[in-house]
């Protein structure tokens, strides 16, 4: 079956309607044919017959990747960036302006190619990779990934080469045998961690052992830069297991992390612990979260409540975004508690803090099961800053019952989920700002910074 693309949508993919539903299929263009099959799991796309022309309005790009439409990761490096951002952000700017009458202010990914930080990379055999678009089971051997920064593609180098001497080493997914499963690079300003996922069981073979001594020799000549240090870490998951990074792990050379820099401070971050993936672009957006707790602070002196009041940290991580804040505004607060599923990001957030006698509480606890009460006391500010799929069910309950909360400074990595949070949230909280951050140029993801006013603090 085949039908022609009619539009690009928001996610850089051509869209064509079936049977009233409406189809993605990457990497095709207005005009073109795709060819498609409908089976257990859905669409899947077989070809994209190119259309003789396009317009010449349409902004095209030559793709810099030499796998890109091969590879599962980019998708808009065929359309020029300008273009991208106005697709990719379009949905979200007409939602916030008619619901809210709020002009969202868009800001530009800083570079196009070397931002990221985090990737991880697919082990089959000796081949070492991405997933195909739609196809989970097909694996694009990559050598070198443009979109990460330098010091990570040398690791992957250092991680491929000392695979190739030892491919029995690695996962066998045809036949399920072998060890390594996944290669994650996080690569921080001031040093690198590579985290081998293995299968549980496998850890004493031969060959692995030999794939470690290899790598851990090339990673203590110097890491993959000069006086750039690189970590080993090892993790284990069932074989079935499709988790990479999985926490549990042991560091088998150097620190169980990796040391990063953001906004002037440096940062110890576990192999496990979540930290932005592009820290050079999130940059900008730290900028904007800056604001958003200046406009709060000002506004609490307005009301009359300038004394130091506490700040609330959820999804917390390592401590680092209230760190900063702290940083900026050091005499604004009077103690800070942080909630965090890791565990072992909780332990290390109180060693964060820039005043350590500063009263400070950090727990692992899951959110998706945080009780009701969790701020019923909260008199202060809330940062949020929560995974994909937002903030969770009981913790919007928790929050709507948090009248002493004055302010939350939201900062999302998927604008949707958080449009959806604000639907949510707007019996008690008002919308005042919101900007969107562009830190991952050629994918169709964003991230967004917004400020909050609790209905009843809005005397002012």
């Amino acid at each position: 079956m085949a039908l022609p693309v009619e539009r690009l949508n928001a996610s850089l993919e051509g869209e064509f309607h079936f049977r009233g539903k409406r189809v993605s299929a990457p990497f095709a263009l207005p005009g073109d044919l795709v060819q498609f099959q409908m089976g257990r799991h859905g669409f899947r796309i077989r070809h994209i017959e190119r259309a003789a022309a396009y317009p010449p309005e349409l902004p095209l790009a030559k793709a810099f990747c030499t796998v890109y439409e091969r590879c599962g990761g980019c998708r808009g490096q065929h359309l020029q960036y300008e273009f991208q951002l106005q697709l990719k952000t379009g949905p979200i700017r007409e939602q916030l302006r008619q619901a809210y009458g709020i002009e969202v202010e868009v800001r530009p990914a800083p570079a196009l190619q070397g931002l990221r930080g985090r990737m991880d990379f697919v082990v089959d055999g000796a081949l070492v990779g991405q997933r195909a678009p739609g196809e989970f089971e097909t694996l694009v051997d990559i050598d070198r990934c443009p979109i990460q920064n330098e010091a990570a593609n040398q690791a992957l180098q250092i991680f491929r080469q000392s695979l190739a001497r030892f491919p029995e080493a690695g996962f066998q997914r045809a036949t399920q045998s072998g060890s390594v499963k996944y290669c994650t690079l996080r690569a921080g300003a001031l040093s690198g961690c590579m985290i081998l996922t293995v299968v549980e069981g496998q850890e004493g073979s031969q060959h692995y052992g030999a794939l470690l001594a290899e790598l851990q020799a090339r990673l203590a000549e110097g890491g993959a830069e000069a006086d750039y240090p690189w970590s080993l870490v090892e993790t284990a998951v069932e074989i079935q297991n499709e988790m990479s990074a999985t926490p549990g792990g042991r560091a088998i050379f150097g620190e169980a992390g990796y040391r990063e820099r953001m906004g002037g401070r440096e940062f110890f971050v576990p192999y496990d612990g979540f930290f932005q993936p592009s820290p050079r672009a999130f940059e900008v957006a730290l900028q904007e979260m800056f604001s958003c707790l200046d406009q709060a602070l000002a506004e609490r002196a307005q009301q009359g409540k300038a004394a130091a009041c506490a700040l609330y940290d959820l999804y917390c991580g390592a401590g680092i975004l209230s760190a900063l804040c702290l940083e900026r505004a050091t005499a604004a607060f009077s103690r800070v508690f942080g909630y965090e599923f890791s565990a072992s990001a909780v332990a290390l957030a109180s060693a964060n803090m820039p005043d350590q006698t500063l009263p400070f509480s950090f727990k692992a606890m899951n959110l998706d099961q945080a009780p009701r009460e969790l701020l019923s006391a909260a008199q202060g500010i809330a940062i949020i800053d929560p995974p994909r799929a937002g903030i969770s069910k009981a913790l919007r309950r928790a929050l709507l019952d948090a009248r002493g909360l004055s302010h939350i400074i939201y900062v999302s990595c998927n604008p949707k989920t958080q449009l959806q949070d604000f639907a949510e949230l707007k019996e008690s909280y008002q919308l005042l700002r919101a900007q969107i951050i562009d830190c991952y140029p050629h994918t169709p993801h964003l991230e967004q910074v917004a400020l909050l006013r609790r209905r009843d603090h809005a005397g002012i």
